[in-house]
């Protein structure tokens, strides 16, 4: 796999990384997020919800219905999301990671794949922080946590524009020669499985 797979209980780890992450940070009071449009076969109308961590360090969303299951040779699904992060002139940021958690049954002779590209502008600069590919193969049936650094991320430079867009490409596919059920899902519709996408920020004040 491209990335360890921990189990859910590692999301208490990264918890607890994110709040002394926090604590050694210069961290602005006023970070909203605006302007949230999504879309895809994984993301119909009013499945996705959003929420900024107290810190600012941290940006979730959470899914209703991305997944993917069945017994075709090919299942697909994907979701397109974009929002602005508003923040004060004087601090400039960083996006440092990604974090998606969920759960899958693969039998065994299956492949999973999730992919995401994540595209970041600034005014009329604009670049790709993150291009990657997560694979996971069967047999395999349990939740996970996937945890990366962004692979492209760098600095925001200082007194530019006050807000940030963001452009998430995202699709999970399954190749499921064996006929057999399987599925991947990122979401929350199971209140046993808190899944989504936490995105990772770091502040710094303009000196």
């Amino acid at each position: 796999m491209g990335a360890s797979i921990r189990f859910l209980m590692g999301l208490f780890v990264m918890v607890a990384l994110l709040s002394l992450n926090s604590e050694a940070q210069d961290i602005p009071t006023d970070v909203r997020i605006e302007s949230v449009a999504y879309k895809g076969s994984g993301c119909p109308n009013g499945s996705v919800n959003w929420s900024l961590a107290t810190n600012a360090t941290a940006i979730s969303f959470l899914f209703d219905n991305y997944k993917v299951q069945g017994s075709a040779s090919v299942l697909k699904s994907d979701c397109q999301f974009r929002f602005m992060l508003k923040y004060p002139r004087n601090f400039r940021l960083k996006v440092v990671g990604v974090d998606y958690r969920g759960a899958a049954n693969l039998p065994a002779g299956s492949i999973a794949k999730f992919s995401t590209n994540i595209f970041q502008q600034n005014g009329r600069i604009g670049r790709t922080i993150d291009d990657s590919t997560e694979t996971m193969t069967g047999p395999y049936t349990d939740q996970f946590l996937v945890s990366r650094a962004t692979t492209k991320g760098d600095w925001i430079q200082c007194n530019g524009v006050a807000g940030m867009n963001y452009i998430f490409n995202t699709q999970m596919q399954i190749s499921n020669p064996t006929g057999q059920d399987a599925y991947m899902q990122i979401d929350s519709s199971d209140v046993d499985i808190q899944g989504g996408f936490s995105f990772r920020l770091a502040w710094e004040r303009c000196r």
